[in-house]
Order: structure tokens, then sequence, then C-alpha cells
């Protein structure tokens, strides 16, 4: 079997100098095409730095109010202010009514019925009694 002879690429970059030709063309033509420049400016950086932290525990940046909030409450000697405390409401002190214990609470069945049951017992019908 006859191998197949190696073809070699051509080395003079036409068609890549024509594809840059073309996209040079539409980039100056095209205000689509044109890159945007970045609107992030120094001033914009400066003021991100100055309101973030990066916190070290999450991983992320945090803002600067945050951060100082979470690290005076983590301090051992911090006391919250009463406007911090969140709690449940209490519940409303109701006065209890009074109770009448002269009410005799005995059962209407005698206790020998309560015992057998008043329902009847459910069995298969292959089942019989004795």
């Amino acid at each position: 079997m006859r191998s197949r002879k190696q073809t070699k690429p051509r080395q003079n970059g036409l068609f890549k100098r024509f594809t840059l030709l073309v996209v040079g063309f539409f980039k100056e033509r095209f205000v689509w095409a044109r890159r945007k420049p970045d609107t992030i400016d120094a001033d914009h950086d400066k003021r991100i730095a100055e309101n973030y932290v990066y916190d070290e525990v999450l991983g992320v940046n945090v803002p600067r109010s945050e951060f100082e909030k979470r690290t005076k409450f983590n301090n051992g000697d911090y006391k919250l202010t009463p406007d911090e405390i969140k709690r449940l409401p209490s519940r409303p002190n109701q006065e209890q009514p009074e109770v009448n214990r002269s009410i005799n609470l005995t059962p209407s069945m005698p206790p020998e019925h309560m015992r057998q049951g008043s329902a009847p017992k459910l069995s298969p019908p292959s089942h019989k009694k004795h």
C-alpha cells in the first residue's frame, strides 16, 4: 500500500493578512465593532478601596461599616447597646381565670364498659371465633 504524500501548508500568511485587513476595515468603519474604553477610573477605584475591606474569613470584599460592626461585635469586652438587642416580645401577663375545682369530672360511661370497648373489633372473614 502506498503512503500518502504529506501536504505542507503555505507559509506566506496571505489569508491571515487578508483577514486582519478585513477586520481592521470593519473596526474603522463601524462603531459597534470598536472596543469600548474602560469607564472605571482611578477615582472609582479609590472610592471602592475606601468603602470596602477584604474579609479573610469570608474571602470577599465587605462594606467597611459592616466589617467594623463585626469586629466590634467579636471583641470580648463589647457590650450591646439597647437598640442592638433584639429579643422576642414578652408574653402579655394575663390573669389566669379562676378554675372551679368543685366540678365533678367523672366519666359518663362506667369503667367496666370502657375496658371492653364499645367499638366492634374488626377481623378477617376467614377468622372464626371458638
